[in-house]
């Protein structure tokens, strides 16, 4: 269960940054939590329990906000909830015991902020009184393997607003992770809806009821309109249920399933509404989009400049500097007043200002199934028709792409929606090309090849001083087996980079070093590649030779040794691994390097392809270098 949840439960290492800045608007309560344990004895959980296993059946555990009253000083802090991950992790399985993750990752927040845990209360106060009164009930579905403190700062709002709000782990079946499989999504489904149907407490109006899905757990939260009957109104926080066709080959086989065994449609009379971010229309590698069909009221929204974890505080560095999380918080308290307390439709007001586009769903584009695509076939050679191992063949402005095997061939798929566009082949080494999709086929048609010509560049003369060299590591040295970044195997020429700082005087590069965490491959070949830094992200590739390190099937500590290269740099550079090679035998392939909270990881999907931010976890790289 822990493995895919480390990578989204960096969230709780950024709660004291909410707690800091101010996300409240109006409130009429104080915010209780709240803890409630279930057992559904009509779901099987562990196939392999005897009967008296707390696992025999499924357990349901369910994060209640609410509106209370009391004190201040009884306000829960940091500890709580890092102690509270720790005991879920262990007791949704029992292979794997995960004692020492809730110290590991306070030492790793300490040590990144300088802050004392315990002095950084959140707005939750534990088992506060109820406030008097009957209130509208808003179930929420977290993100795919995530847990209620995803968006704590969005549940204590809505407490404090007057709503009675549950929280339902993104739990799938046994041993407890979440998958893109229809069966996992149904049981996340199922427990919101046992969860409901067992609250035992006067405060809640289930008569009233509003659900919020993120990311996954939208999808999930379809499934569960069907389930409830009482639904009035449903905000999809940049949801799974609307799906992108062609990113991945078996999510989109398991979202068909989905379909098929499912019910994506909506009840009449639950309004619907979607907020998406500003990135998944552009993708230039979608060839079709489905959209879930809605026989009631409907709005639509691409939020300018919003990035998927805008919708929560994962992976978001600092709160307190982002515009849009507290636009999205606002969102949803005027959505579920303005649908659920009848009040005055500021949601619509508000969504005018934010929105990039405004469109209805009725009319959902399912192309599933008609989008055409094309293979692509080519090889590389240099000037004397010799092959150019691992050259890297790519979109401009897409995510498609490849790497030549060691003959200089090279193949993949695109959409034929990209047929217009441009190539660039690319050799660490020599000169680059732009090509037009249909000049390669033409080249192909005549059996020729992409001649890529020798770009010679003179190396800086190393100048070391002859006193005792002094030495430094630039980086982060985490060897952490709970925090840790998943390299995307998806395509050839996939990425992952950190960007480091070496400081204003140039200094000469002694080695490369990372940790791998958790490793299912048999082998994998890395190509170490060091980027200049533009506007925030990887530009130019410094490195005039590659530089290729193998992996076994081991997890543990790697080095590449960079005293050959003589690599001469100063200021801020990004420093990557990219797939060029490898396989498995493992059915889940995967590899992760350990991580650092608090930083931040860059990964592209293909060769050529977008360089991508994604905060809250960075992968724990790091150089040795000699100052001169």
């Amino acid at each position: 269960m822990l493995q895919t949840y480390c990578r989204i439960f960096v969230s709780l290492a950024c709660l004291w940054l909410y707690c800091r800045s101010s996300f409240a608007q109006r409130a009429d309560y104080a915010a209780g939590y709240r803890e409630l344990h279930y057992t559904d004895s009509a779901r099987r959980y562990q196939a392999s329990a005897t009967a008296s296993s707390m696992l025999y059946y499924r357990p349901v555990q369910v994060d209640v906000w609410y509106p209370a009253i009391g004190p201040d000083h009884a306000r829960l802090d940091y500890r709580h909830f890092l102690s509270l991950f720790e005991r879920r992790a262990n007791e949704y399985q029992t292979e794997t015991r995960y004692d020492s993750i809730a110290t590991e990752m306070l030492g790793q927040f300490t040590m990144t902020t300088g802050a004392t845990p315990g002095a950084l209360p959140t707005q939750s106060l534990l088992n506060a009184q109820p406030a008097a009164g009957k209130f509208p009930v808003i179930v929420y579905l977290c993100a795919y393997n995530g847990m209620s403190y995803e968006n704590v700062a969005l549940f204590e709002q809505l407490a404090r607003a007057g709503y009675y709000v549950l929280s339902i782990s993104s739990v799938g079946r046994y041993p407890g992770n979440m998958s893109t499989r229809y069966e996992d999504a149904l049981e996340q489904a199922r427990d919101a809806a046992f969860a409901v149907r067992h609250i035992n407490t006067a405060l809640a109006d289930t008569s009233r009821i509003g659900i919020i899905g993120y990311s996954y757990g939208s999808l999930a939260a379809v499934l569960l309109t069907h389930q409830l009957q009482s639904v009035r109104c449903f905000l999809s926080l940049d949801g799974s249920e609307k799906h992108y066709y062609g990113r991945d080959r078996q999510e989109d086989l398991d979202f068909n399933d989905c379909r098929t065994k499912g019910n994506l449609t909506f009840r009449p009379g639950c309004t619907y509404a979607y907020l998406e971010s500003d990135h998944k229309a552009r993708d230039g590698k979608t060839d079709s989009v489905y959209t879930p069909m809605v026989t009631s009221r409907q709005y639509y929204s691409r939020l300018a400049n919003a990035a998927h974890e805008d919708f929560s505080h994962i992976s978001v560095l600092s709160i307190a500097s982002s515009k849009m999380y507290p636009q999205v918080i606002k969102l949803a308290q005027n959505y579920a007043d303005q649908l659920l307390k009848d009040k005055p439709q500021q949601f619509e007001q508000q969504l005018q200002r934010l929105t990039i586009s405004k469109v209805a769903l009725a009319q959902p584009e399912n192309t599933v199934g008609a989008a055409v695509t094309l293979q692509l076939a080519g090889k590389i050679t240099d000037q004397n028709h010799q092959p150019i191992a691992y050259a890297s063949v790519g979109m401009l402005d897409a995510d498609a792409g490849t790497i030549s095997n060691a003959d200089g061939g090279f193949l993949f798929i695109l959409p034929d929606s990209l047929k217009h566009k441009t190539l660039r082949v690319s050799a660490i080494g020599y000169q680059s090309v732009l090509l037009p999709v249909s000049k390669l086929q033409t080249i192909n048609t005549q059996k020729g090849s992409i001649v890529l010509l020798k770009d010679v560049q003179e190396l800086p003369a190393v100048t070391v001083s002859a006193s005792q060299p002094q030495y430094k590591t630039v980086g982060n040295t985490s060897r952490s087996k709970f925090f840790s970044v998943g390299f995307p195997f998806t395509d050839l020429g996939s990425e992952v980079g950190v960007i480091l700082s070496l400081g204003k005087q140039k200094v000469l590069l002694q080695s490369f070093n990372c940790h791998i965490s958790y490793n299912r491959m048999d082998s994998c070949t890395f190509r170490l590649n060091i980027y200049s830094v533009k506007n925030g992200l990887p530009d130019a590739n410094l490195l005039t030779q590659n530089i290729i390190a193998r992996i076994g099937s081991k997890p543990g500590s790697y080095t590449i040794n960079l005293q050959p290269y003589h690599l001469l740099l100063n200021g801020d550079v990004c420093v990557a691994l990219e797939w060029i090679d490898g396989m498995a035998t493992a059915k889940n392939s995967a590899l992760f390097f350990s991580g650092a909270l608090l930083s931040s990881s860059y990964h592209r999907k293909t060769a050529q392809g977008r360089w991508t931010k994604l905060k809250g976890v960075g992968a724990a790289f790091h150089l040795k270098v000699q100052k001169l």
